[in-house]
């Protein structure tokens, strides 16, 4: 008698205006989706878009360009009345980067092909690193060349804490073949590590140096972000200036950061 029940139709009845059902009726969703996809670079997502390969379409007419952070970005359609007020992701990019050991203790061999292989290169003077002229450090775009020369040529055992500041370290530079001298070493640098998507300028920002004496691996160097994060908000709003420009004319695409 159930399976009977279950196929016979709802049996309708209109009392005082209102119908009536003899059964529970669930309203039938077809939401319209689209498999989401991948990539690593703007430029692969810039060509995506312009193709119209997948949108805009009969259900997604409106798409939005979110720059969640420096390295991802989420595209996903506006909400739709004739597809249900649904919302699908459309495409995700995450950017392919170098490892950057930040706050990390790190040998000199391996802290200098650091600074080579994931840091922008920059010319600057050593000097400046050593200067007493705040203005001197203004003055220079990175330190990136002059940091690598400070960090190769410091004497093992001979890093200590100079007392005038609490803060500062000096330690023993090799100047020459034979030749050497007593340093302060910098407090903070500017460096630009590739941090954000290629396509767009690396932001730079400020970083902490600091040195030790380690008993058994001798010279260990780090750095440590001095920026509070600025840095994050200028990579995003870099990346969403090279999309709009990109990407200008497409009326139904907005950039969001």
């Amino acid at each position: 008698m159930d399976w009977i029940e279950g196929r016979t139709a709802p049996f309708l009845k209109e009392i005082d205006g209102v119908t009536w059902s003899n059964k529970s009726l669930n309203k039938v969703i077809d939401v319209k989706k689209i498999e989401s996809i991948s990539f690593s670079t703007l430029t692969s997502l810039v060509d995506y878009l312009k193709s119209g390969i997948d949108v805009p379409n009969s259900f997604i007419d409106h798409v939005f360009v979110n720059v969640v952070s420096p390295t991802r970005i989420e595209v996903s359609s506006g909400v739709n009345g004739k597809n249900y007020y649904s919302r699908t992701q459309i495409a995700e990019v995450k950017a392919v980067l170098p490892e950057i050991k930040i706050g990390k203790w790190l040998g000199q061999t391996e802290f200098c092909i650091m600074l080579r292989s994931s840091f922008l290169d920059n010319s600057s003077m050593l000097h400046s690193l050593f200067s007493s002229d705040p203005d001197v450090l203004k003055g220079e775009d990175t330190h990136r060349n002059a940091l690598i020369e400070v960090a190769s040529n410091i004497v093992s055992g001979t890093i200590a804490e100079y007392q005038d500041t609490g803060i500062s370290q000096k330690a023993t530079i090799k100047t020459g073949i034979q030749e050497t001298e007593d340093k302060l070493l910098p407090e903070k640098v500017i460096l630009r590590p590739y941090r954000t998507f290629l396509e767009v300028e690396q932001p730079k920002s400020e970083f902490v140096f600091r040195a030790q004496n380690d008993k058994y691996d001798g010279v260990q160097l780090s750095l440590h972000e001095a920026d509070g994060g600025r840095w994050k908000m200028d990579a995003k709003a870099a990346v969403k200036a090279y999309l709009e420009k990109e990407l200008s004319g497409m009326e139904w695409i907005s950039v969001l950061a």
